[in-house]
């Protein structure tokens, strides 16, 4: 396999309990052996996730309104795209018997 898992695996895995732990982290053997230590790579990226916070947006997030149903189109061929123009609001209603709804 060599360098084309590392995209999937990150060079390791955790492998239960204490996460902050580098012992509980395995490597990944389907890599090869170009890295003495890469179960440390998913990891530092655990920890980097599990360490941050979410913060609100700096900015107003503006509202965004329909006059006409092409307004609407979600670029999904699955969904009946309309506006509602008393509202100004997008209405993207799941049709049945598409295959893009996994239905066919």
């Amino acid at each position: 396999v060599g360098t084309s898992a590392i995209g999937l695996t990150f060079g390791g895995s955790w492998n239960e309990d204490d996460r902050t732990n580098i012992d509980n982290w395995q490597n990944d053997s389907t890599i090869g052996s170009f890295n003495v230590n890469p179960r440390r790579v998913p990891k530092g990226m655990w920890e980097f996730v599990s360490s941050s916070t979410c913060t609100s947006p700096n900015s107003v997030v503006p509202t965004v309104t329909c006059t006409t149903d092409n307004h609407c189109f979600d670029g999904n061929s699955c969904t009946t795209d309309t506006c509602d123009i008393g509202t100004g609001q997008c209405i993207n209603t799941m049709t049945s018997n598409c295959c893009g709804n996994f239905i066919c």
